[in-house]
């Protein structure tokens, strides 16, 4: 490297100031309330289903006398077996027969596809469960709705399904 001086380098070039973010760059106030307010759900769902059952296992394994009372019950030993059973045998075992029929159902044959679409209704026919479900919360006395109403509440809930307005 030369020893010149910097006057010899030539003229000193003039830096660009840093620009500011354009305006629609950046987040208004109102923008990022309406951000909050539309994760706000999924943040309490997900706290509420995932944090909170694994708070919860956490805070029950600190105890140790829960382990022996677990161990010390006669219907832990039947149904851990029952659980190695259901796991190890019934998963796998869908699992196996899942993969041989897809393998069986990428034949191109015309009744194949028959066959797979006769396979695949009780997926297309979500909206018929829908409605059961719907049928045995709003049954009578006997429905869902109206016992946790009772139950509350001590509100005898309508006859939903015998009224117009009501069944709909």
């Amino acid at each position: 490297m030369s020893m010149q001086p910097l006057a010899a380098m030539g003229p000193p070039v003039a830096l660009k100031e840093p620009r500011r973010p354009s305006r629609h760059g950046r987040l208004r106030a109102a923008e990022v309330r309406w951000g909050l307010a539309f994760i706000a759900p999924y943040v309490a769902v997900f706290l509420a289903f995932v944090v909170h059952p694994y708070a919860y296992v956490l805070w029950m394994a600190a105890d140790p006398s829960l382990y022996a009372d677990l161990i010390d019950d006669r219907l832990f030993l039947p149904t851990l077996v029952n659980t190695l059973l259901f796991v190890g045998l019934g998963v796998n075992l869908k699992m196996f027969l899942a993969l041989l029929l897809s393998g069986f159902f990428l034949r191109p044959r015309r009744w194949i596809r028959i066959l797979l679409a006769i396979y695949v209704l009780p997926w297309v026919f979500a909206a018929a469960q829908t409605c059961l479900s719907f049928h045995w919360m709003l049954i009578g006395e006997q429905g869902l709705v109206d016992g946790l109403l009772l139950q509350l509440f001590g509100i005898e809930g309508p006859i939903w399904f015998n009224g117009r307005w009501l069944g709909l």
